[in-house]
């Protein structure tokens, strides 16, 4: 029997057990506990559970985590700058929006933009990962129980999980956040992959990743890392196939994760979509089938919250669409696309597919109405003239632009099928970027009600 690692602009991870990396705490005396950073002010907001400072302040290497110990307490601290030890834990400070905050080990208060918060320390406000101060609850930064009647190896995504984060933090990136709805769409992916033996950005329904997370709800803008590993036979497999063992699997998908971290420029996808700082949030799975184990990761862009978006509008009709972007960001652009329908690929087709993928082409320009809050809102009509797609293949035709002068020449009435939205904003960094993608599933007529 023979092993084979393969990858597309995708990633594998798999782990056995990931200890946070420990560093020496480098004393800085010049600081005074009581009125740096915040400490202080923390301190007097809560000073029953910050307890009192002692010796100085403490500058956190950047290449790794710090053990703290007080009293009986043992702390690790792997995303801060400056921390001071104080009798019942560890006051922190991050400099990157000057965050202060007091971990027990287990609870974290957070004394940022919105006040004073508490949360779990795997957890994270919407305001720590890109959004604002909207009195949501904290979001989990750690994968949650995954059923195991569905998911094959869930200590095994969790750990790929912790690795990311651990990725990005090593590389000074702000960690992702679990999105189970990601997670989810990951899953049909890689089971696919795994059970019909192929790699590919694209399923055998000729959908591409973005199409899939965008047709079931998914409003995020999503890019994809995927890859398997096989093994070969020198004659006939036997009957029934070995099972793969999860030691098997953690120590295969670990070797592809770590030659994914460890590309270079220009065959370096893998590693951009892992350390990209505009990522906010990921969901993975992965699969084994009677020969292949394979890994699928939906990474996203979380800028955006969206209103207005029913399930399934009717072509023609006018759909007011809103949001708002997270503080900071404001709306640069907002087009329309057209997805043509997908044809169904075989196998020998997947392996052969191109690795780039993309969004619906765009047909239209739109111009939403901008607030000063970040917030935007327009009228959209799904009208994509039928005498602008080919017929036959479903697709757009040549020469459609989005200036409007090809549409203006086209005829007939208005198409249905799968539209999508693509927003971009301006990050406080000047950067533009995609925001928010969804999807939606246009109809001649009104849907059916469920009996």
């Amino acid at each position: 029997m023979h092993r084979r690692l393969a990858s597309l602009a995708l990633l594998i991870v798999l782990a056995v057990s990931f200890a946070p990396a420990t560093a020496q705490a480098t004393p800085n005396s010049q600081v005074q506990c009581e009125s740096s950073f915040g400490f202080r002010a923390l301190h007097d907001l809560i000073p029953q559970i910050v307890g009192e400072c002692f010796a100085g302040t403490y500058d956190i290497p950047s290449n790794g985590a710090v053990r703290f110990t007080t009293g009986d307490l043992e702390i690790y601290v792997d995303y801060a700058d400056l921390a001071q030890i104080t009798t019942n834990g560890v006051l922190l400070w991050r400099a990157t929006d000057a965050w202060t905050a007091f971990t027990d080990g287990t609870t974290t208060w957070v004394n940022g933009p919105c006040g004073l918060q508490s949360r779990p320390n795997d957890t994270r406000y919407s305001w720590e990962i890109g959004g604002g101060c909207d009195g949501a609850p904290p979001v989990s930064v750690v994968a949650p129980p995954l059923a195991p009647e569905t998911r094959q190896w869930p200590q095994v995504e969790e750990q790929i999980f912790a690795l990311i984060n651990q990725q990005r933090l090593e590389a000074g990136v702000q960690p992702v956040v679990w999105d189970q709805h990601a997670a989810d769409v990951a899953l049909r992916h890689a089971q696919e992959m795994a059970q019909s033996g192929y790699l590919s950005h694209w399923n055998q329904a000729g959908e591409f990743p973005q199409q899939r997370y965008g047709q079931v709800g998914g409003r995020a803008y999503a890019v994809q890392n995927v890859s398997c590993q096989w093994r070969t036979w020198s004659g006939d497999p036997p009957s029934p196939r070995p099972p793969f063992s999860e030691q098997a699997v953690a120590e295969a998908v670990f070797t592809q994760q770590m030659n994914m971290i460890g590309e270079t420029p220009p065959a370096d996808g893998h590693r951009r979509n892992i350390l990209d700082p505009n990522r906010t949030a990921v969901g993975l799975a992965i699969a084994s089938g009677d020969d292949w184990i394979c890994m699928d990761q939906e990474f996203l862009n979380q800028y955006m919250s969206l209103e207005g978006i029913p399930n399934q509008p009717l072509v023609g009709e006018p759909l007011h669409l809103s949001g708002v972007a997270a503080p900071g960001y404001e709306v640069f652009a907002v087009q329309l696309g057209y997805l043509p329908p997908g044809l169904p690929m075989t196998i020998e087709e997947l392996h052969l597919a191109p690795l780039q993928y993309g969004n619906a082409p765009v047909y239209r320009q739109l111009s939403p109405q901008l607030g000063p809050d970040g917030s935007f809102s327009l009228d959209v009509a799904f009208d994509l003239p039928s005498s602008a797609v080919d017929p036959f293949s479903g697709a757009l035709l040549e020469g459609l632009g989005t200036d409007g002068a090809f549409l203006a020449s086209a005829s007939g009435p208005p198409r249905a099928g799968r539209y999508q939205v693509t927003v971009w904003v301006r990050a406080p960094d000047g950067i533009v970027l995609p925001a928010a993608n969804p999807m939606f599933e246009v109809r001649d007529t009104p849907a059916l009600a469920a009996p």
